[in-house]
């Protein structure tokens, strides 16, 4: 097992999260989430480091192992809203994503 491996092995199983929930939460089959633990595949793009980050509730710099504190999101559901957030963000043009960005600061700047 190589060490990014491990730590989506470890960080699933802190968070009791079966190969076939974290597969689901990243759209993949569960067999993709058994190979990236075990490192018989190494194809991990920055799009799934992030979707992996997300689900696990920890960032990429510690799935990528640059960081050894997982620096975790506040729970599952905040997990899956910024997951399923940044799906959406992706699929619109530039100006929409300005547009998005400029209502998520005023939001952040109310609080």
């Amino acid at each position: 097992m190589n060490h990014t491996g491990y730590r989506i092995k470890q960080r699933r199983e802190e968070l009791g999260f079966s190969t076939y929930k974290l597969a689901k939460l990243i759209n993949v089959n569960q067999s993709t989430i058994s190979r990236y633990e075990t490192g018989q595949t190494t194809k991990l793009t920055p799009q799934i480091v992030e979707k992996l980050s997300i689900a696990l509730s920890t960032t990429p710099a510690y799935i990528m192992g640059w960081v050894n504190v997982p620096e975790a999101y506040e729970d599952e559901e905040d997990s899956r809203l910024i997951n399923e957030s940044i799906q959406l963000l992706r699929v619109l043009s530039k100006e929409k994503k300005q547009q998005a960005y400029k209502y998520i600061n005023e939001l952040s700047n109310n609080n």
